[in-house]
Protein backbone atom coordinates (compact mmCIF):
# COMPACT_ATOMS: atom_id res chain seq x y z
CA UNK A 1 0.00 0.00 0.00
CA UNK A 2 1.54 3.10 -0.69
CA UNK A 3 1.89 5.54 2.20
CA UNK A 4 2.03 8.24 0.55
CA UNK A 5 -1.40 10.06 1.35
CA UNK A 6 -0.70 13.51 0.04
CA UNK A 7 -2.45 14.37 -3.50
CA UNK A 8 -0.39 13.67 -6.68
CA UNK A 9 -0.52 14.75 -9.80
CA UNK A 10 -1.02 11.36 -12.47
CA UNK A 11 -0.22 11.87 -16.25
CA UNK A 12 -0.37 9.25 -18.65
CA UNK A 13 1.33 6.12 -18.08
CA UNK A 14 1.44 6.47 -14.46
CA UNK A 15 0.48 3.58 -11.96
CA UNK A 16 -2.84 4.43 -10.18
CA UNK A 17 -3.73 2.21 -6.84
CA UNK A 18 -6.81 1.05 -6.53
CA UNK A 19 -8.81 3.47 -4.18
CA UNK A 20 -7.27 6.65 -5.65
CA UNK A 21 -9.35 9.57 -5.96
CA UNK A 22 -9.96 11.25 -9.29
CA UNK A 23 -10.27 14.57 -8.32
CA UNK A 24 -10.98 16.38 -11.64
CA UNK A 25 -11.63 15.52 -15.22
CA UNK A 26 -11.90 12.02 -16.83
CA UNK A 27 -9.59 9.32 -16.03
CA UNK A 28 -8.88 5.97 -18.14
CA UNK A 29 -7.08 3.16 -17.04
CA UNK A 30 -5.93 -0.28 -17.80
CA UNK A 31 -6.39 -3.18 -14.57
CA UNK A 32 -2.92 -4.85 -14.33
CA UNK A 33 -3.55 -6.72 -11.64
CA UNK A 34 -6.77 -8.80 -9.71
CA UNK A 35 -8.89 -8.25 -6.68
CA UNK A 36 -7.33 -10.90 -4.90
CA UNK A 37 -3.35 -9.23 -5.69
CA UNK A 38 -3.80 -6.49 -3.47
CA UNK A 39 -2.05 -5.58 -0.26
CA UNK A 40 -5.79 -5.51 1.34
CA UNK A 41 -6.18 -8.65 0.05
CA UNK A 42 -2.79 -10.12 1.23
CA UNK A 43 -3.59 -8.62 5.07
CA UNK A 44 -7.22 -9.82 5.09
CA UNK A 45 -6.35 -13.68 4.41
CA UNK A 46 -3.57 -13.52 6.76
CA UNK A 47 -5.81 -12.50 9.53
CA UNK A 48 -8.21 -15.05 8.52
CA UNK A 49 -6.12 -17.78 8.51
CA UNK A 50 -4.15 -16.84 12.11
CA UNK A 51 -7.78 -16.45 13.27
CA UNK A 52 -8.36 -20.21 13.05
CA UNK A 53 -5.19 -21.15 15.18
CA UNK A 54 -6.56 -21.70 18.57
CA UNK A 55 -5.18 -20.43 21.68
CA UNK A 56 -4.61 -22.76 24.88
CA UNK A 57 -7.65 -21.81 26.57
CA UNK A 58 -9.68 -22.56 23.17
CA UNK A 59 -8.36 -25.99 23.01
CA UNK A 60 -8.77 -26.85 26.76
CA UNK A 61 -12.28 -26.20 26.06
CA UNK A 62 -12.73 -27.61 23.04
CA UNK A 63 -10.59 -30.79 25.05
CA UNK A 64 -13.31 -30.71 28.10
CA UNK A 65 -16.49 -29.74 26.37
CA UNK A 66 -16.29 -33.08 23.57
CA UNK A 67 -16.25 -35.99 25.94
CA UNK A 68 -18.27 -33.59 28.50
CA UNK A 69 -21.72 -33.05 26.30
CA UNK A 70 -22.42 -36.59 25.25
CA UNK A 71 -21.93 -37.93 28.56
CA UNK A 72 -24.48 -34.65 30.19
CA UNK A 73 -26.88 -36.44 27.73
CA UNK A 74 -26.54 -39.68 28.84
CA UNK A 75 -27.05 -39.35 32.27
CA UNK A 76 -30.55 -37.27 31.90
CA UNK A 77 -31.23 -39.71 29.51
CA UNK A 78 -30.96 -42.20 32.70
CA UNK A 79 -32.15 -40.15 34.80
CA UNK A 80 -35.70 -39.60 33.00
CA UNK A 81 -35.84 -42.73 31.80
CA UNK A 82 -34.92 -44.61 35.58
CA UNK A 83 -37.31 -42.11 37.10
CA UNK A 84 -39.96 -42.78 34.78
CA UNK A 85 -39.90 -46.17 35.68
CA UNK A 86 -39.64 -45.80 39.42
CA UNK A 87 -42.00 -42.93 40.01
CA UNK A 88 -43.81 -39.88 38.31
CA UNK A 89 -42.91 -39.55 34.35
CA UNK A 90 -43.44 -35.37 34.27
CA UNK A 91 -41.40 -34.99 37.46
CA UNK A 92 -38.35 -36.95 36.30
CA UNK A 93 -38.49 -35.61 32.68
CA UNK A 94 -38.21 -32.30 34.68
CA UNK A 95 -35.32 -33.02 36.81
CA UNK A 96 -33.55 -34.36 33.32
CA UNK A 97 -34.04 -31.15 31.93
CA UNK A 98 -32.61 -29.36 34.25
CA UNK A 99 -29.16 -32.08 34.71
CA UNK A 100 -29.21 -31.49 31.00
CA UNK A 101 -29.04 -27.45 31.30
CA UNK A 102 -27.14 -27.33 34.23
CA UNK A 103 -24.46 -29.75 33.80
CA UNK A 104 -23.72 -28.05 30.17
CA UNK A 105 -20.66 -27.05 28.77
CA UNK A 106 -22.01 -24.08 26.72
CA UNK A 107 -20.77 -21.67 28.61
CA UNK A 108 -17.19 -22.89 28.73
CA UNK A 109 -17.60 -23.52 24.91
CA UNK A 110 -18.72 -20.46 24.33
CA UNK A 111 -16.91 -17.90 26.74
CA UNK A 112 -13.13 -18.97 25.76
CA UNK A 113 -14.00 -17.65 21.75
CA UNK A 114 -15.78 -14.51 22.79
CA UNK A 115 -13.25 -13.62 25.11
CA UNK A 116 -10.55 -14.02 22.90
CA UNK A 117 -12.53 -12.16 20.00
CA UNK A 118 -13.43 -9.36 22.37
CA UNK A 119 -9.54 -9.23 22.88
CA UNK A 120 -8.64 -8.76 19.46
CA UNK A 121 -11.43 -6.36 18.76
CA UNK A 122 -10.29 -4.29 21.75
CA UNK A 123 -7.00 -4.03 20.08
CA UNK A 124 -7.96 -3.41 17.05
CA UNK A 125 -9.41 -0.40 18.31
CA UNK A 126 -5.89 0.92 19.35
CA UNK A 127 -4.43 -0.09 16.04
CA UNK A 128 -2.66 -3.37 17.05
CA UNK A 129 -3.59 -6.12 14.27
CA UNK A 130 -3.71 -9.51 16.21
CA UNK A 131 -3.15 -12.38 14.63
CA UNK A 132 -5.38 -14.74 16.13
CA UNK A 133 -5.83 -16.20 19.42
CA UNK A 134 -2.85 -18.08 19.82
CA UNK A 135 -0.97 -14.98 19.46
CA UNK A 136 -2.86 -13.34 21.71
CA UNK A 137 -2.74 -16.07 24.66
CA UNK A 138 1.22 -15.46 24.47
CA UNK A 139 1.05 -12.15 24.39
CA UNK A 140 -0.84 -12.48 27.52
CA UNK A 141 1.47 -15.13 28.93
CA UNK A 142 4.44 -12.64 28.65
CA UNK A 143 3.59 -9.77 30.76
CA UNK A 144 2.57 -6.54 30.38
CA UNK A 145 4.07 -4.77 27.36
CA UNK A 146 5.58 -1.28 26.90
CA UNK A 147 2.77 -0.30 24.97
CA UNK A 148 0.21 -1.41 27.68
CA UNK A 149 -1.58 1.91 28.38
CA UNK A 150 -1.86 2.22 32.94
CA UNK A 151 -5.44 1.75 33.50
CA UNK A 152 -7.32 4.92 34.60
Amino acid sequence: MPKDVTPVEAGGGDIVYAGSINGTGALEVEVTATAEDNSLARIVNIVEAEQSRKGNAQRLADRISQPLVPGIMILAAAIAIAGSLLGEPTTWIQRAVVVLVAASPCALAISVPVTVFAAIGAASRIGALVKGGAARSRSAASGPSPWTRPAP
